[in-house]
């Protein structure tokens, strides 16, 4: 399934950019792009556990992007991305000063991501820098899950972490592996602000602010443990992120 979804968005990308050369080669812009995000996975609650002290946590997202321009000052893009998320996690808080009696959970999270978008460019004066702002959504397609748990200083399994203060501990199993407890596909919602300027005749530098919310639950069913007090409540990935692209002309 996976396979077959990366294919979908290849292809897509590809027929963009060859629409795009066939109508008109000076409307097609192609080139690297890159981000370093803050990730998020919020509430977090699959296990039936309150993990829910959050620990800034870095991420990074690189690839292609592409921008077609459609009239005036309207444009259409598209990316395609390799994007590492994730979200650590600190809990079963302590008044002793020894910081290792406290329960750590890092979770990593791959994609490969698509996100397509309508930009408008809201000022466009020649030779000064030109700001924008772009909407869209993206698909991502899980390619990597894994989890870490450490325990007053000492790396322990997932059974064991999950297990422990769990009302739901006869229901938790070891999985196979990690990409078992996550759904492979997740959509939400992408929202930019940046400034481009044209540093030569055909090459197009570009910064912005990126917003992504997830619109869907990233838990596999199979793993929707409710909170012991608050109930099951839906996890969604998230992040803001700073994002630096070069575009050439084609």
């Amino acid at each position: 399934m996976k396979r077959n979804i990366i294919s979908v968005l290849f292809f897509f990308f590809f027929s963009l950019s060859l629409y795009a050369q066939n109508s008109n080669p000076t409307k097609l812009q192609l080139g690297p792009t890159m981000m370093v995000t803050s990730t998020n996975i919020t509430f977090e609650h699959n296990y039936g556990s309150g993990l829910n002290d959050y620990l800034f946590t870095t991420g990074f997202s690189g690839g292609i992007q592409a921008e077609y321009h459609l009239s005036g000052k309207n444009y259409l893009g598209a990316e395609l991305l390799y994007s590492m998320q994730g979200q650590d996690h600190t809990s079963w808080k302590t008044t002793s000063a020894d910081t290792t009696v406290l329960f750590l959970r890092k979770i990593d999270l791959n994609y490969f991501k698509m996100p397509i978008y309508y930009k408008r460019v809201y000022s466009s004066k020649s030779g000064l820098a030109n700001f924008y702002y772009n909407a869209g959504i993206y698909v991502g397609v899980l390619q990597y899950a894994s989890s870490r748990y450490i325990r007053r200083g000492l790396e322990t399994t997932f059974y064991d972490a999950m297990t422990e203060k769990n009302k739901y501990a006869d229901q938790i199993t070891q999985p196979e592996t990690f990409e078992e407890l996550f759904r492979p596909i997740d959509i939400g919602l992408s929202l930019g602000w940046g400034m481009q300027y044209r540093i030569a005749p055909k090459v197009l530098f570009l910064l912005e602010s990126r917003i992504e919310v997830g619109l869907t639950d990233i838990n596999d069913k199979d793993w929707r443990f409710p909170h012991r007090s608050l109930g099951y409540r839906r996890s969604i990935n998230s992040l803001v992120g700073l994002k630096l692209s070069t575009l050439f002309d084609l």
